[in-house]
């Protein structure tokens, strides 16, 4: 994986930004919190990459 630059806290309102517009959904396991992709922009983002 790639090394970004940045700090933890433009990390977190980025992700912020990305939920509330309801491009990642926020999924939580016992003590961890997941982020995914809804199933229609995995399928763009599959397109996109080919």
């Amino acid at each position: 994986m790639a090394k970004c630059q940045g700090s933890q806290g433009e990390l977190f309102k980025a992700i912020q930004s990305l939920a509330r517009r309801g491009m990642i959904e926020k999924l939580s396991y016992e003590a961890e919190t997941v982020f995914t992709l809804p199933p229609v922009l995995k399928q763009y983002v599959k397109m996109v990459a080919e």
